[in-house]
């Protein structure tokens, strides 16, 4: 009798072990208890799943910062905000950031490009000048030449003013003089008022006030980041936030926005696949391997390419 039981125990407990298998995916060859491999988690964040000792892998596990991580990003590029304004109605323009729609980390997908295809590129803008004459970019005075002073909040060099009049011999444009800075600016009505800006410039602003600047792209594919925001037009942060299967470190990289594999098919380096969770290429790799398959300047982090 007490035999008959052992035997029965045992065979209940092989049944669970076999539901447990049929139910999960298989751990990659060499795997052992404990090991993971990175999975995709919606907004562009990257998980893991952990091996177990039946040879089958957990369920995806999403790193919770990644979730609401982007909003505040998401929120800044959308509205256009920034720093506080240094003084006066004439405080500070804005730069809005060149992603596509809202951030991926905890936001809306961005609408994916027109072209299924797109080649492997970096955005790119007219150089703005250095020579740190009027309208060279600055960040400080002393980047502009003498007689000429940094507008901070659009940052280009300007020539110093005390009167509208003072501003009248600069050609280009119609500058006027900052009462708050002592620097000749050009003002415009809107983001759709480009044409009352210098060469090279657009109009950009927040609250009403709108001042040219010059314009900001974001990072190419393949380019690190941190969320959408910092990401060009049609690209998307995959591993946003940092956290999951990439580490507190980031890893995170720009990468065109995808609704299926063909729209990856004319990015170069590696072969990309769309990821269905958030809907950006990626490229899969052998987790055992030396990391060959992923695209020059990438390592292989638990099954999926990331930046070093």
């Amino acid at each position: 009798m007490r035999q008959a039981v052992i035997v029965i125990l045992a065979g209940l407990t092989l049944v669970a072990c076999g539901d447990d298998a049929d139910g999960g995916e298989t751990c990659p060859d060499g795997s052992v208890e404990g090991s993971t491999v990175n999975c995709d988690c919606s907004g562009g964040a990257v998980g893991v799943q952990t091996c177990s000792a039946a040879g089958t892998l957990g369920e995806c596990e999403c790193p919770s910062d990644a979730e609401g991580s982007g909003d505040a990003a998401a929120s800044s590029a959308a509205s256009g905000s920034s720093d506080a304004p240094a003084s006066g109605s004439d405080g500070g323009t804005t730069q809005p950031a060149q992603g596509a729609g809202d951030t991926m980390d905890g936001g809306t997908t961005p609408t994916p490009p027109s072209d299924a295809a797109v080649p492997m590129t970096t955005p790119t803008a007219p150089a703005a000048p250095t020579d740190g004459n009027q309208n060279a970019a600055c960040e400080a005075d002393i980047d502009c030449n003498q007689g000429l002073g940094c507008y901070t909040n659009a940052g280009y060099c300007s020539a110093a003013c005390s009167e509208d009049a003072d501003c009248e011999g600069i050609a280009g444009a119609s500058y006027t003089c900052s009462t708050s800075s002592g620097l000749c600016r050009v003002e415009c009505s809107g983001t759709d008022d480009d044409a009352s800006c210098p060469s090279g410039m657009v109009c950009s602003g927040t609250g009403g006030v709108f001042r040219c600047t010059y314009p900001v792209v974001g990072a190419g594919q393949n380019e690190a980041c941190a969320t959408t925001a910092d990401c060009g037009e049609g690209l998307g942060c995959y591993g946003a936030g940092g956290g999951g299967g990439f580490g507190a470190t980031g890893g995170g990289f720009c990468t065109l926005v995808c609704d299926d594999d063909a729209a990856c098919a004319g990015l170069s380096g590696a072969t990309y696949a769309c990821s269905g969770n958030s809907n950006l290429c990626r490229v899969q790799c052998d987790s055992a391997g030396d990391g060959s398959d992923c695209p020059a300047g990438m390592v292989c982090s638990g099954s999926r390419c990331s930046l070093q």
